[in-house]
């Protein structure tokens, strides 16, 4: 670890009653911030995951999304079906609570990847007008940001 006793890191945990463990494949993107699992699913098929903890400081986010587009570039990945994790942003005021928008900048350079590995945000797009919290403060502001 970078700095050890922090809580920075991504990590994937596999059932393996559930999946053969010996059919995944994990690539590094960014040390301790952003990896990929690819997967066999349902005998042919392969799942290929991608998993982020963001920085918390939103100045930090266009070079982190940059980064991780250059590196799934790096390693010919195909597009992720799932991008997860801590995003460490909301994209839409209406994710947030007191409403405030975020880095214009960060939310520009997340939409950017997202578009470059053809993913969307699904429960915002079918919830379109809907408000729900993943992360509560003590200070009373909540926002949906994983």
């Amino acid at each position: 670890p970078i700095h050890p006793g922090t809580s920075v890191g991504v990590t994937f945990v596999i059932n393996q009653e559930l999946t053969n463990a010996d059919d995944t494949e994990t690539f590094e993107l960014i040390l301790g911030r952003a990896m990929a699992l690819k997967i066999k699913w349902h005998n042919n098929d392969n799942l290929t995951i991608l998993n982020v903890y963001t920085p918390n400081n939103t100045t930090q986010h266009p070079e982190f999304w940059e980064k991780i587009n250059e590196k799934w570039q790096e390693k010919n990945l195909p597009h992720p079906d799932f991008m997860l994790g801590d995003f460490n942003l909301t994209e839409d005021s209406l994710d947030r609570a007191l409403a405030k928008l975020d880095n214009e900048n960060a939310i520009s350079a997340l939409r950017e990847l997202r578009n470059q590995l053809n993913v969307q945000d699904t429960w915002r797009e079918t919830h379109p007008s809907e408000r729900l919290f993943t992360f509560y403060s003590n200070t009373n502001s909540h926002s949906r940001l994983d």
